[in-house]
């Protein structure tokens, strides 16, 4: 089975990242969330290809739609010669727009004027709805699902699949800290956030995963966003592995672990953390 990492910059830093990388062997697919305007997805995406011949990396995900296209293709083209084609590309719209259905158009205009000047080129579209991943079904290689609970990720792949897509990915966001009081709070911090977001919001509510947002995330939704596989709280080995089976088994090709740790912990245990989850 496939494992993703999603390596995030203000969780690791670019030397991190790449040292994870080649410590941690289960993992092939590398994901560079583009949370920070110090760190490059892409570049940072490279170091990570030139250290392992045996994985894949890229960006988790970009706004397309913001990108210069012709630099963007040059980096593309440089860094596939460089890797053997492989680097992948993350993409997403951006945030909600108004007229939803002309930016879908655009974001696949723009999928496709890649693709044809990047010969190979693998490219990953976030979703969170039903409708983009039919819609984009016959022009991405896959799909990346975020805070989806088992039961979405299965109608997902069943949609973009029956499309002709052909690999899904999902993160599983993990929050670490020393108590689990922590944890939870660092997960309500992030979850809070993500639902003040018109698209998010709306996932929320269609998977009910809170009662709602003026009542914030209380104890009952962490049980129900952990029971549902949205997320896990200082997990172990035989948590994950069990969240880890029930999304293949609803569709999901690589389930991408994505780790959050509270900021006392060190590199090193973070490391170590990391290891001991996947042994």
């Amino acid at each position: 089975m496939n494992l993703g990492l999603a390596l995030r910059s203000n969780i690791f830093t670019p030397v991190e990242s790449v040292k994870l990388s080649t410590e941690l062997l289960p993992f092939t697919y590398f994901f560079i969330p583009e949370v920070s305007n110090e760190v490059d997805p892409i570049t940072l995406s490279l170091s990570i290809l030139t250290k392992r011949n045996d994985c894949h990396a890229g960006s988790g995900v970009i706004r397309v739609l913001e990108y210069d296209l012709k630099n963007l293709t040059k980096q593309i083209k440089t860094i596939q010669s460089l890797t053997d084609n492989r680097f992948f590309l993350g993409v997403g719209t951006g945030p909600a727009s108004d007229k939803p259905l002309e930016t879908i158009k655009q974001f696949i205009s723009v999928i496709n004027s890649i693709r044809s000047e990047n010969a190979g080129i693998e490219i990953y579209a976030a979703a969170l709805k039903e409708g983009i991943a039919r819609k984009v079904a016959g022009t991405v290689d896959g799909i990346i699902l975020n805070f989806s609970t088992f039961s979405h990720a299965n109608r997902m792949a069943r949609i973009f699949k029956n499309g002709g897509g052909k690999t899904v990915f999902s993160y599983l966001k993990i929050f670490i800290s020393w108590t689990r009081e922590r944890a939870e709070n660092m997960a309500k911090e992030e979850f809070i956030k993500y639902s003040t977001m018109p698209h998010y919001t709306s996932l929320f509510n269609s998977e009910k995963l809170f009662t709602g947002l003026s009542e914030g995330v209380t104890g009952n939704n962490m049980k129900v966003l952990q029971e549902k596989g949205v997320l896990l709280i200082n997990p172990s080995s035989s948590e994950l592995n069990y969240a880890i089976t029930f999304f293949t088994n609803n569709g999901v090709d690589v389930p991408v672990i994505y780790p959050y740790f509270s900021s006392n912990y060190t590199f090193e245990e973070k490391m170590f953390y990391l290891k001991k989850l996947i042994s």
